[in-house]
């Protein structure tokens, strides 16, 4: 019924930017991402100046995996609102993964760990201080994130990958069992065995 009434909605208004939206978001709940993803990139061209028709297509490209497609919509929503928190540490994400821009990636993790101070983005930038090698901001940074949800083995692993490079093996020991014995799974945790197995042998 939903559907059916932005349907209404597009019927009496073709170009109707928030119906598509509604549309692609009850589109999105039912599985059809293509067809949502479609909608939202129509939304953005009618109304340039709405930045998250093009974020929410943004994150659609990134639940399915396709980086290259996200990209390109994050840096585009950037382009429409400059100060887009979210926009700014997803594409932080991005850049450090690959290790390009980084100087770009700090100022956009930054921008967005200062206007949205959560575990998601301060993880976020401390993965790009990192990934450029300054591992005492980044574990200061990962312990600002643990501090708020330190529930995330993700996070404990990060900040384990930070203090061992600044040579708190033990600690970081630590953080990779506490990572491991959370119980709940998580991308890094086979490197997190690795990263803990490494230790251990150097140990004995």
């Amino acid at each position: 019924e939903a559907v059916a009434a932005f349907e209404q909605a597009l019927a009496l208004d073709p170009e109707s930017a928030p119906a598509m939206e509604g549309k692609a978001s009850l589109l999105l709940s039912g599985g059809d991402a293509a067809r949502a993803r479609q909608l939202l990139d129509r939304a953005a061209e009618l109304e340039p100046g709405n930045a998250s028709y093009t974020y929410q297509a943004a994150q659609i490209e990134l639940s399915a995996g396709r980086v290259a497609e996200a990209e390109a919509r994050l840096r585009r929503t950037l382009e429409r609102d400059p100060v887009h928190a979210h926009a700014s540490n997803d594409l932080a994400w991005i850049l450090a993964e690959r290790g390009e821009e980084l100087d770009r990636a700090l100022r956009l993790a930054e921008r967005a760990a200062q206007a949205d101070p959560s575990p998601k983005l301060l993880d976020t930038l401390g993965w790009v201080q990192y990934r450029r090698g300054e591992h005492e901001a980044a574990a200061s940074t990962f312990e600002r994130a643990r501090a708020l949800e330190g529930a995330s083995p993700s996070i404990a692993y990060r900040l384990g990958l930070a203090l061992k490079q600044t040579g708190d093996r033990a600690r970081a020991a630590e953080l990779f069992r506490e990572a491991l014995a959370a119980g709940t799974p998580f991308p890094e945790a086979d490197s997190a065995r690795a990263e803990l197995a490494q230790i251990e042998a150097s140990a004995s």
